[in-house]
């Protein structure tokens, strides 16, 4: 299943690693996690931070985004996949998505992230059969391996979902549909803005079906300042608009997603 960052040979686990024919070797971590990420693949601070990390894990186990993983539950239930396929959770973060489905569905979960802070604390509580660290431009699984592929919001690279992926494989994709976390973009800006709908063009996918999700929920401050923190808004953001946001004691926010299936084109 797992193939070699390196020279793309199988991977076989032997004791507390895993290793190909050509005895490039990976030690699996005291948590249980692989780190397949290649030196030059690295950059500093790869992937969220230990701040993001603990702001999304805390903001996710509150069970905000709990309809979200409902609805990717519903789409996998209803797509034309065999027990004991794998199934990809791409930019897996801290595995809250990945952790649920696993304990209601009958396949084969594996998550990948670059963040090795994600995945490290992912590990800990971890139930999925496979947590990595990696890169999307290079995922060191198998061609032709993977049932159905899901991302949340994080960088993908469809050629090499393509590769991974079975004939007829599925990739679900979930972005900002026009009016998520509009409230605090009415907060932070003087011209809140809606977010603009992008859907892909591919000669590697067709699109099934297209949804959205939407939904409000209220959050006190402490939600309101991590969901913050896990966004890039933290990032961009002057310092006298976050002030503003984190002097709001409640706030009811839309959650609004675009849920898109794309099958592989064969």
């Amino acid at each position: 299943m797992l193939m070699c960052p390196k020279c793309g040979k199988k991977l076989y686990k032997t004791d507390n690693s895993y290793k190909c024919t050509n005895n490039h070797t990976y030690d699996i971590s005291k948590e249980g996690y692989i780190n397949l990420l290649l030196a030059n693949q690295k950059k500093q601070n790869s992937g969220d931070n230990s701040i993001q990390v603990n702001a999304r894990d805390t903001f996710l186990n509150n069970g905000f985004y709990y309809e979200l993983t409902l609805k990717i539950m519903q789409i996998i239930k209803s797509l034309n996949i065999e027990k004991n396929s794998y199934i990809l959770d791409s930019g897996c973060g801290t595995a809250y998505y990945l952790n649920i489905l696993n304990s209601n569905l009958k396949f084969k979960f594996i998550g990948i992230d670059i963040s090795k802070n994600a995945i490290k604390k992912a590990a800990k509580k971890n139930i999925a059969d496979l947590l990595i660290v990696a890169s999307i431009t290079n995922i060191p699984i198998l061609s032709n391996s993977v049932s159905l592929i899901y991302n949340i919001f994080s960088p993908y690279d469809l050629q090499e979902y393509n590769r991974v992926l079975i004939n007829n494989g599925y990739f679900v994709n979930i972005t900002p549909n026009e009016k998520h976390l509009y409230e605090i973009k009415d907060i932070l800006y003087e011209k809140p803005y809606l977010n603009t709908n992008k859907f892909i063009d591919s000669n590697y996918f067709e699109i099934m079906n297209k949804t959205t999700l939407t939904y409000q929920k209220t959050l006190k401050n402490a939600d309101i300042i991590n969901l913050f923190t896990m966004t890039p808004y933290f990032y961009k953001t002057n310092e006298t608009s976050k002030e503003k946001l984190f002097k709001i004691d409640k706030l009811e926010v839309t959650f609004d997603f675009n849920v898109t299936i794309y099958k592989k084109r064969n």
